[in-house]
């Protein structure tokens, strides 16, 4: 319509995740979704990504031009964190660790379950959603389905160890979310988890994470995650310099 009306009209959009990533569970689709993502990318005169990881997956997977693809983050807003904070206020951390991710293949399920029988920690398995049947496991993991945000947050604001042993992740939300509440983080050295935290709080091997939550100060600086605050910002920033 903007063609046939002589309007310049530029379109901006965000990848979350999908076919770019080979461990998304996308790739489960038919190869129909790769002419559709492909169709949404080209029809944009811009693309945000959350990192640099996910901005390399989505050039070389759909050949697009890299000046077209901008690192922002995904949309994150430190003061919406802040404001369940104060809600809670202070609480004291307890030894536990908080493992807040989706239970699918590609968050590292049987990582997760590796780990708990390397450790005598207890580690604390947090969704929203409702219960479903997490099979057989570990006896120091605590499943908690049906969290409000409130619930999750305290939670969070407990918890002494952050733990992720995701294959996909673009962004890292609840990387984000344990800096702001002081956890103590290990991620893995994979997908865009070593650009969200100092090295130190990135591990190699499942045989050293016990090793380093029990050794090391693994909390990290907030400027971390203030680099990404307001992003939404950054994002009309470059479509004003662009248009």
């Amino acid at each position: 319509m903007a063609e046939l009306q002589n309007i310049n009209v530029s379109v901006y959009g965000i990848n979350y995740a999908g076919r770019a990533d080979e461990t998304d569970f996308v790739q489960q689709l038919s190869s129909w979704a790769d002419a559709s993502e492909l169709g949404y990318h080209l029809i944009c005169d811009g693309i945000f990504v959350g990192s640099r990881d996910h901005k390399s997956n989505v050039v070389s997977y759909f050949g697009l031009n890299s000046e077209t693809v901008h690192v922002t983050g995904l949309i994150w807003d430190v003061n919406y964190v802040n404001e369940f904070k104060r809600e809670i206020g202070e609480v004291t951390k307890e030894d536990f660790i908080i493992w807040p991710h989706r239970w699918t293949e590609e968050k590292g399920i049987d990582d997760l379950k590796r780990f708990a029988k390397m450790t005598d920690k207890r580690i604390v398995v947090t969704s929203s959603g409702p219960a479903k049947d997490l099979g057989k496991l570990p006896r120091n993991i605590e499943y908690r389905p049906n969290l409000t945000k409130k619930e999750y947050y305290t939670l969070m604001a407990k918890a002494r160890w952050y733990l992720s042993t995701a294959y996909q992740e673009t962004f890292g939300y609840t990387i984000q979310e344990a800096i702001v509440f002081g956890c103590n983080i290990l991620v893995p050295n994979r997908a865009c988890c070593p650009e969200m935290v100092p090295g130190k709080c990135v591990y190699y091997s499942l045989s050293d994470v016990d090793k380093l939550f029990s050794e090391q100060d693994l909390t990290v600086p907030m400027e971390y995650t203030l680099r990404w605050h307001g992003n939404i910002q950054s994002m009309l920033n470059i479509i004003r310099s662009e248009n």
